[in-house]
C-alpha cells in the first residue's frame, strides 16, 4: 500500500472534522430526521455506528431516477454499470462482474426485506420511500452475501387512507412514461397499496450491424408491485407482496476504437473509431445457406415475485418476523462479449471470437426467521435464513472459420470471401443449484449512558452443484480438421478417459463477526470503531473455457474491515456532518480474467487491500436552501501476483500492487436544492446534483506488453476516464402541492465515459484472423424531459 497516501486520507478527515463545532443560535428549521433500517432495526442515521447513506424517494425524483444503476451518481464510491449492459456493481472497489450463473455478488441488494440474486433482473424504481447504501461487510446483519456492502431498497408500505398519485413525461429520443400509486384500504384492517409504471424510449445510439434496424438501448419496460396487509390483529400484521415486471428491448453495443490488420497479407488493415452515438451491436454470422445474417440486439428481461412477511408483536420487548419469498427472472439477449463486428455500415465485419445469443433463468426461494428483543438497556436478535437456487444459463454462438489456412482452403481470395461460422456451432448449457443455510445474530449492548457495544456473529453454510444438460463446440482450423473449442467436455461428458459425467459439487462454511463501539462525545456527536466481517461462498465457471478443468470449483471470499467514524449535527440540527475511516482485507478475493488462448473468462482468487475515507455534510443553509456534499478517496491493491494458464500458454491475471477494478481514487457528488415561494400560485423549485469521478479501471485483466495484428495494448484501455456527471430540475409545484410540472435533464454537460472496456486479440484457438480490436460501451448521453404529476386523498 503507497504510504504516502495516509497523511492525505488523515488530513482530510482531520479537517472535515474541524469544520463541526460550530455554534449557532435556535432556528425555526432544520434538516429532517433520516430514519434507517441498517442494522435491521428502525434508527436515526446519526445512531447507526456504520458507513451508510439514506437516499430518499425525493432524491430519486429530482434525479430522474428510474433503474438501479442511476444510484451510482448519488452515492460517492459506488459504481454500478448500466443495468442494460449486464449491471457490473462495487462499492469501494470491491464487485464481481456478471460472469455466468455460478458466482454471487460480493453487493446484497434486497428489497423490502428479500434477496436479490439477479442484479440486472431489477424493475424500475417506483413507490420508493428510501434506498439505503451500506459499505463494508454486513455480514451479521443480512441473510446472505454481503461481503462488500448491501443496498437496501424499501418500498412505501400500505396506510389506512385513501391515497394516491399520477405522472406522466416525455423526453429525449420519444421517451414517454406513466406512473400511478393507489393506496385504497378495503376495511379498517385490509390495506393495500399498489404501483404501476410504463417506459418506452427509442434507443440513442445507432447500430452499424443493422443501419436500417432498431438503435440500441432501445426501451419498452413495464412493471406492477402490490402490497396487501391484513392486520389480524393488535399483534399480528400479515403482509402479502406481489410483483411483476417485464422488458423489452435492445441491449447496448460495442463502440470500436481500432481494429488490427487482417493477417497475413490480405491487404486490408483500418483503424476505425465510432464517436460513441454509433456501434457494432452484436455481430454477424453465416445461415445455413452461408448468407451473411446481422444478429437483432434483443435483450428480453420478466420478473415474477412474491413474498409473505409475518410480524407478530409478542409483547412489550419480543417480536418475531417470517419472511417467506420465491422469486422468478429470465433474461435473454445478444452477447456481445466477441463476434464478428462491423466498424461501418456496409463494411466487412472482423472476425473476433465469437457471435450469439444467451439466456439465463433464476428461480429462488428463501425462508427467513429474525426473533426480536429491546428494552432500555440491551437490543438484539437472531436470525435463521434458508436459501435455495436454481440457475440456468445458455449460451448458443456462432464461431468464426478460424485460421487463415481454413481461408484459403475453402477458396478464399478477398475479405470478402470470409467463411464465417453458423448459429449452434457453440453450445453450452449449464444448471447450477444452491443451497445455503445460515445462522446470525447482533446484539446492542448500553454499557453506560454514553457507551454502546454491538457484537454480532453468523454461522454460513452453501453448497453449490452444476452440470452441463448439452456442449458442442467445433471450431475449424482447416476444413474436415476442425479442433473441439472445448476439449474437455463434449456433449455432457467430460473427456478424461472415464465418461463420467460433466457435473460438480462443492461446499463452503465460514464462521465471522463484528465487533463495534460507539460513544458519544457531545450531544448530537457520537464517535464510533470496530470490526466486521463478510464472506461470500465459493462457485463454478459456467463459462467454459478451452482448456480447463469444466468442474472444478473456486474459493470462498472472506473480508475483514477495521473502521472508525464520526455522527454529528451542528447548530440546532441545520448541519449534519459525517466521517469514516476504513480499511479492508480480502482473502481470495474472486474476479474474472480470460484465460490465454480462450474467450471464456474464468474465476480466480487473490488477496486484495481497501483503504479510503467518506465524507459526508448537508447544511440547512436558509429555510429554503439546502446543500449537500459528499466525498469517498480510496486506495486499492492487489497484494500478489496472480497467474492464469490457458491454451496459449500462462499470463499474469493481475499485478501485485494493481488497483482494483471500478475503484475510483477521488469522487464527490455535490447538491443544491432551494424552494423559491410564489404566494398563491404554489413554488419554484430548482435542484441540481453534480457528481465527479477520477479514472478508474474496469477490468482486472492485465495488458503490460499485449499486442497481436499490429495493436499495441496499454493499461488505459481498460480505464474509464474522469468525469462529471449534472443533473437538473427545475419544478413548478402548486400551492396545495397537489400539482407539480417539471423539466429535468440528466448529464447535461453530454460527458462521455467508459463504462465498460474490453479488448478482443487472436489467439491460438482461433488463429490471427483479424482478430484484434479495442472496443467499449459508454454511458447515457444527455437526456431532458417534462414530466407532470397530480396527488390525490391523503
Amino acid at each position: 500500500m503507497n504510504n504516502g497516501v495516509f497523511p492525505y486520507k488523515w488530513t482530510s478527515l482531520a479537517l472535515g472534522m474541524a469544520m463541526l463545532p460550530m455554534a449557532g443560535q435556535a432556528q425555526e428549521f432544520a434538516l429532517e430526521e433520516i430514519v434507517v433500517t441498517a442494522q435491521k432495526r428502525e434508527q436515526s442515521l446519526q445512531d447507526v455506528p456504520l458507513s451508510v447513506q439514506a437516499l430518499s424517494a425525493d432524491q430519486l425524483e429530482q434525479n430522474a431516477v428510474s433503474s438501479i444503476s442511476d444510484i451510482s451518481n448519488l452515492a460517492p464510491g459506488v459504481s454500478f454499470s448500466n443495468i442494460d449492459d449486464g449491471g457490473n456493481l462495487a462499492i469501494r472497489g470491491v464487485g464481481t462482474e456478471a460472469l455466468g450463473v455460478g458466482l454471487e455478488q460480493s453487493t446484497a441488494i434486497y428489497i423490502d426485506g428479500v434477496y436479490q440474486p439477479d442484479i440486472s433482473a431489477i424493475a424500475d424504481l417506483a413507490d420508493i420511500a428510501q434506498v439505503e447504501v451500506l459499505r463494508g461487510p454486513q455480514g451479521t446483519i443480512f441473510g446472505r452475501n454481503a461481503a462488500a456492502g448491501a443496498i437496501s431498497i424499501r418500498t412505501n408500505a400500505p396506510t389506512d387512507v385513501v391515497e394516491g398519485s399520477v405522472k406522466i413525461g416525455a423526453g429525449s429520443d420519444d421517451l414517454r412514461t406513466v406512473q400511478g400509486v393507489l393506496n385504497l384500504p378495503i376495511s379498517d384492517t385490509l390495506l393495500t397499496r399498489t404501483s404501476v409504471t410504463y417506459r418506452e424510449r427509442d434507443g440513442w445510439q445507432t447500430n452499424t450491424d443493422m443501419p436500417n434496424g432498431p438503435n440500441l438501448y432501445e426501451q419498452d419496460k413495464h412493471s406492477i408491485r402490490s402490497r396487501i396487509q391484513w392486520l389480524a390483529s393488535d399483534d399480528v400484521t400479515v403482509e402479502l407482496s406481489l410483483d411483476h415486471a417485464k422488458q423489452d428491448g435492445t441491449a447496448g453495443g460495442l463502440v470500436i476504437e481500432e481494429v488490427g490488420t487482417l493477417d497475413p497479407g490480405a491487404g486490408f488493415s483500418t483503424t476505425h473509431k465510432l464517436d460513441g452515438s454509433s456501434a457494432s451491436g452484436s455481430g454477424t454470422y453465416n445461415d445455413a445457406l452461408g448468407n451473411l445474417i446481422a444478429l437483432k440486439p434483443t435483450l428480453e428481461r420478466e420478473i415474477n415475485g412474491v413474498a409473505v412477511n409475518v410480524e407478530w408483536d409478542i409483547n412489550d420487548e419480543y417480536s418475531l418476523l417470517s419472511t417467506t419469498s420465491y422469486r422468478y427472472s429470465s433474461e435473454y439477449g445478444a452477447d456481445t462479449v466477441g463476434g464478428n463486428f462491423s466498424v461501418a455500415a456496409g463494411s466487412i465485419p472482423f472476425t473476433t471470437g465469437y457471435v450469439g445469443y444467451a439466456e439465463s433463468k433464476f428461480r429462488t426461494y428463501s425462508q427467513e426467521f429474525r426473533l426480536s428483543y429491546s428494552d432500555e438497556s440491551i437490543d438484539w436478535f437472531v436470525g435463521a435464513n434458508y436459501y435455495t437456487s436454481k440457475a440456468q444459463e445458455g449460451l448458443n454462438y456462432a464461431l468464426p472459420a478460424v485460421g487463415w489456412a481454413y481461408y484459403a482452403a475453402s477458396g478464399g481470395t478477398t475479405p470478402g470471401d470470409l467463411a464465417l461460422g453458423t448459429l449452434g456451432a457453440a453450445q453450452n448449457y449449464s444448471n447450477v443449484t444452491t443451497d445455503s443455510y445460515a445462522l446470525f445474530g447482533d446484539v446492542i449492548f448500553q454499557l453506560t449512558e454514553k457507551l454502546n457495544m454491538t457484537v454480532g456473529a453468523r454461522y454460513s453454510y452453501d453448497e453449490k452443484e452444476v452440470d452441463w444438460d448439452d456442449v458442442q463446440q467445433t471450431a475449424g482450423q482447416t476444413p474436415g480438421a476442425e479442433q473441439l473449442f472445448y476439449p474437455n467436455i463434449v456433449n455432457g461428458i467430460t473427456q478424461d478417459g472415464t465418461n463420467r459425467l460433466a457435473e460438480g459439487k462443492d461446499d463452503w462454511s465460514d464462521v465471522s463477526g463484528r465487533l463495534v463501539f460507539d460513544y458519544q462525545i457531545a450531544e448530537d456527536a457520537t464517535v464510533y470503531a470496530g470490526v466486521s466481517q463478510g464472506y461470500k461462498s465459493g462457485g463454478f465457471n459456467t463459462e467454459l473455457s478451452s482448456g480447463g478443468e469444466p468442474v472444478a470449483s473456486f474459493d470462498k471470499e472472506k473480508s475483514t474491515n477495521y473502521e472508525m467514524g464520526l455522527k454529528s449535527t451542528w447548530m440546532d440540527g441545520r448541519l449534519l456532518a459525517n466521517a469514516s475511516a476504513f480499511l479492508t482485507d480480502y482473502k481470495d478475493y474472486q474476479f474474472q480474467v480470460a484465460e490465454p488462448g480462450s474467450i471464456a473468462a474464468v474465476n480466480l482468487g487473490g488477496d486484495a487491500e481497501v483503504m479510503g475515507v467518506e465524507l459526508e455534510f448537508a447544511f440547512q443553509a436558509t429555510e429554503n436552501l439546502t446543500l449537500g456534499l459528499s466525498t469517498s478517496y480510496l486506495d486499492t491493491e492487489y497484494m500478489d501476483d496472480v497467474s492464469v494458464s490457458g491454451a496459449g500458454g500462462t499470463a499474469f491475471a493481475v499485478r501485485k500492487g494493481q488497483e482494483l477494478a471500478r475503484a475510483p481514487k477521488f469522487s464527490t457528488i455535490a447538491s443544491a436544492d432551494y424552494l423559491y415561494p410564489l404566494g398563491d400560485a404554489g413554488n419554484l423549485r430548482l435542484n441540481a446534483t453534480y457528481s465527479y469521478s477520477e479514472s478508474y479501471r474496469l477490468s482486472n485483466a492485465d495488458v503490460e506488453g499485449l499486442q497481436g495484428n499490429g495493436i499495441v495494448f496499454e493499461e488505459s484501455d481498460l480505464m474509464s476516464g474522469s468525469y462529471g456527471i449534472l443533473n437538473a430540475r427545475i419544478s413548478l409545484e402548486s400551492a396545495d402541492e397537489r400539482w407539480t410540472a417539471s423539466i429535468w435533464g440528466t448529464n447535461l454537460t453530454d460527458a462521455e465515459y467508459r463504462d465498460s472496456s474490453g479488448i478482443n486479440y487472436a489467439n491460438t484457438v482461433y488463429g490471427d484472423l483479424g482478430g484484434t480490436m479495442k472496443t467499449y460501451t459508454r454511458n447515457e448521453p444527455r437526456m431532458v424531459g417534462v414530466d407532470f404529476s397530480y396527488a390525490f386523498g391523503g
